[in-house]
């Protein structure tokens, strides 16, 4: 994914928030956004912003990191 986004370029990751119940996934596959951050963040991505989804999702908004030349 980063190789091919462009510079400044945006990653959405949605998932279903880390609670009990229906609808979704059960619990133990769920992810918590900070749990979506330390994954995604190692491949070069940079938190921007978490919005809630309506009731059951929400979104970790990234921006690409720039190269340091």
């Amino acid at each position: 994914m980063f190789r091919v986004l462009k510079p400044n370029g945006i990653l959405a990751i949605v998932d279903f928030k880390k609670i009990n119940g229906p609808p979704g996934p059960p619990l133990s596959l769920r992810m918590s956004p900070e749990e979506v951050e330390e994954i995604i963040g190692k491949y070069g991505f940079k938190k921007k912003k978490i919005v809630e989804v309506g009731g059951y999702h929400y979104a970790v908004i990234f921006n690409k990191k720039q190269k340091e030349v």
